[in-house]
């Protein structure tokens, strides 16, 4: 079976796995700090496999600091992603 990951997230899992969360599921997912676009285009990957799922999700990110090396830190992000109702509107 073949990775279904992707370059701009940590781990084995792929856009549409995160897609079929149940109604009011949360997941953390943690973007790679070497691709420096990795929130932008996983939050949109995210996005569009919610779409093509007809679900629909709120995003949020969080920054947070990685030990690159020994004694050396560096800046990452990771999302949060929550499953919401077709019908919820964003504030």
């Amino acid at each position: 079976m073949a990775a279904r990951g992707s370059r701009y997230i940590l781990g084995h899992l792929g856009y549409s796995d995160y897609a079929g969360l149940k109604d009011g599921q949360e997941a953390v997912i943690v973007l790679n700090p070497a691709e420096p676009n990795a929130r932008a285009e996983a939050s949109k990957s995210l996005k569009a496999a919610f779409t093509k799922a007809g679900r629909r999700c709120v995003i949020s990110t969080q920054s947070i600091l990685v030990e690159a090396e020994p004694g050396t830190w560096k800046q990452s992000h990771f999302l949060v992603v929550k499953t919401v109702p077709l019908n919820h509107v964003e504030s």
